[in-house]
């Protein structure tokens, strides 16, 4: 039972404070830029530098995943992150603060496969739905509480502070991350270097990619999870000149639509703990097909609040498809596999990101948003209807095969 694991308390724990120091790190280098450039939009640039060693460096991070003791590597990971962020207060130029944020990026990729792969292996494949729900519950009030608790702190003590926080933090998180063991001690040894001895980038995505094609269920719920990161990151990074538009409100009303998303986050981790072993991939389709029609609703309503409601949904369906595709890979996958196929997953997370950055900003800006909503909710309603007709069609052609 998870509640009498204390290796999954102990990484949960850990990768709180590792999510708090995220929270702390992002607002002190945003303040930081800002008083060093004095540039609105240099300031915003320095955060695409997050999502883009995700969409590029992933497949090779779920490769040394798989060589590498995960426990081992979450410790050098945040240990690094640790060093590289006391050395922002001493950066006076542009170009090595995006350096910087560079190389955190990319040792986050590399966190993020070393997570996927340690979770199964402190709770067992059967507990992965109900830890990952755990997790978001947990996560999600980090995420409503610690942006406010960074913006304090850095108010009051400055940004050094900020940065000398963010680094105990990462630290801390170190620490707790070299206490936690494995259920199977032998798997948390090294994989035979044999099995991925020779690989390359790409052989690493094309042997994901043949196993995530001779599972049509976890090919249906990356198409699908694709078209959700990909439409809802086309609309949340215009949501702001959105709601000064539709609602006559600045950055008072988008920090409170980013509570009641975050609000959402939270109750999508109660909802898996509590009924996460019974939600089938039919049943996840039903509730996901309803986040187009809220992104329709945002378009439509004019009232804020009804939209507040719109957004609580959204983020509720929105991350806790991202915790159930996440579940099923890690329950799913062959243990020397999870590395690998996670990796091809956090690739299409941040490749949908990216991919939705320019193509949700680019048509608000030269056609509005009510063409922005609209072609956005078409893409998704027609992906999530092409990615059913696949794996119906996978499935009744393994079907004939086997008769």
């Amino acid at each position: 039972m998870l509640h009498s694991n204390k290796n999954f308390w102990l990484l949960t724990l850990a990768e709180i404070v590792s999510q708090a120091d995220n929270h702390f790190r992002t607002i002190t280098v945003a303040v930081f830029t800002f008083n060093l450039t004095n540039s609105i939009f240099i300031t915003a640039l320095q955060f695409l530098f997050n999502s883009i060693p995700g969409f590029v460096f992933s497949n090779y991070a779920g490769r040394w995943a798989e060589k590498v003791n995960p426990r081992l590597g979450m410790i050098v990971v945040h240990v690094v992150c640790g060093i590289l962020t006391l050395l922002y207060p001493v950066m006076e130029a542009t170009w090595a603060i995006f350096l910087l944020n560079l190389m955190l990026a990319l040792a986050g990729v590399f966190g993020n496969a070393f997570k996927g792969v340690w979770l199964p292996r402190v709770v067992g494949t059967e507990l992965v739905t109900k830890a990952n729900g755990i997790r978001t519950s947990l996560g999600g009030v980090i995420d409503l509480v610690f942006p406010i608790v960074g913006g304090l702190v850095i108010l009051w003590l400055g940004t050094f502070a900020g940065f000398v926080l963010d680094s105990l933090s990462f630290l801390l998180a170190a620490i707790g991350f070299a206490f936690v063991r494995p259920i199977d001690r032998s798997t948390s040894e090294l994989i035979d270097s044999t099995f991925v001895d020779g690989a390359n980038a790409q052989l690493v995505t094309e042997t994901a990619w043949s196993f995530i094609k001779s599972r049509s269920d976890i090919l249906f719920l990356l198409i699908v999870y694709g078209a959700i990161t990909f439409s809802g990151q086309g609309i949340s990074v215009v949501f702001l000149p959105f709601l000064e538009s539709q609602f006559h409100i600045g950055s008072e009303g988008y920090g409170t639509v980013i509570s009641a998303f975050l609000l959402g986050n939270v109750l999508s981790g109660f909802i898996l703990v509590k009924w996460g072993d019974r939600v089938s991939i039919g049943r996840f389709m039903i509730f996901v097909c309803v986040v187009p029609f809220a992104w329709i609703g945002y378009m439509l309503v004019s009232n804020f609040v009804i939209m507040l409601a719109l957004v609580v949904v959204d983020g509720c369906i929105s991350i806790g498809a991202f915790a159930y595709v996440q579940s099923v890979i890690q329950s799913k996958t062959p243990d020397q596999l999870i590395a690998r196929v996670f990796a091809f997953f956090m690739t299409l997370h941040f490749g949908s990101e990216v991919l939705g950055t320019i193509v949700g900003g680019g048509i608000a800006q030269l056609l509005g948003f009510t063409p922005m909503f609209l072609f956005l909710f078409a893409v998704t309603v027609v992906i999530f209807m092409l990615s059913g007709l696949i794996s119906i069609t996978t499935v009744k052609s393994r079907h004939c095969h086997k008769e």
